[in-house]
């Protein structure tokens, strides 16, 4: 056999050791971690939070901490939201490779929601567009 084909023969096995091992990784569903503890003198919020991936059942009323906005941020106070398949997506972590942008094995950030309807709290030093009560 020529030397060729026994080092791309060796490529090929270690790259679908590579991508098995990737595939484990990823597939990986850690289990749901209880809520952390929130001091007694932070400002809290309600909010739909998910510590696990999962079916609707993993989805949480909590009490949370109220966020300050980046210098590049808006926090805004929600008075209506749409549920669609991207959050779907992010909920139960499937397609797989979503969770290599959400976090491997549970998800790094725990509030769902993208498209939403509210008022501007507060917004962070950078922002020109918009001004609290918009």
């Amino acid at each position: 056999m020529k030397l060729r084909y026994k080092i791309s023969g060796g490529i090929l096995i270690i790259l679908a050791v590579a991508i098995s091992s990737l595939a484990v990784i990823v597939s990986h569903t850690s289990a749901c971690e209880p809520a952390p503890a929130v001091s007694d003198e932070a400002e809290l919020m309600k909010a739909i939070v998910y510590r696990c991936y999962g079916s609707p059942d993993v989805l949480e009323f909590a009490d949370v901490e109220k966020p300050t906005p980046a210098d590049d941020e808006v926090l805004v106070k929600v008075h209506a939201a749409s549920v669609n398949p991207y959050d779907w997506h992010f909920m139960r972590g499937s397609p797989y490779i979503m969770r290599l942008m959400s976090g491997l094995g549970a998800p790094d950030d725990p509030r769902t929601g993208v498209d939403f309807a509210g008022t501007v709290e507060a917004v962070g030093s950078n922002v020109r567009r918009f001004k609290p009560g918009d």
